[in-house]
């Protein structure tokens, strides 16, 4: 399946990195499509349905204590049945 395209959502991590939820992929278990701002490595990111970013520092999980997120999270769980 395709990624889903969204209205970009601009949040932060737990250090206050900015970060950008673009797509939702229902195909991976790293569901949230986006990009952190980061000093090195790629800025395309992917968090699960709990905001971890896999294989990242912790710092890059999602800071998930937002109206907008906790939406997109809602919106997933539907999706995904």
């Amino acid at each position: 399946m395709a990624e889903i395209l969204i209205k970009p959502i601009k949040t932060k991590t737990h250090n206050g990195t900015d970060a950008e939820i673009t797509g939702i992929d229902l195909t991976s278990t790293d569901c949230i499509v986006g990009t952190a701002s980061v000093n090195h490595g790629s800025p395309d990111k992917s968090w699960n349905i709990h905001g971890i970013c896999r294989d990242n520092p912790d710092d890059l999980n999602l800071n998930l204590n937002s109206n907008e997120i906790a939406d997109l999270m809602e919106t997933i769980k539907k999706l995904q049945g």
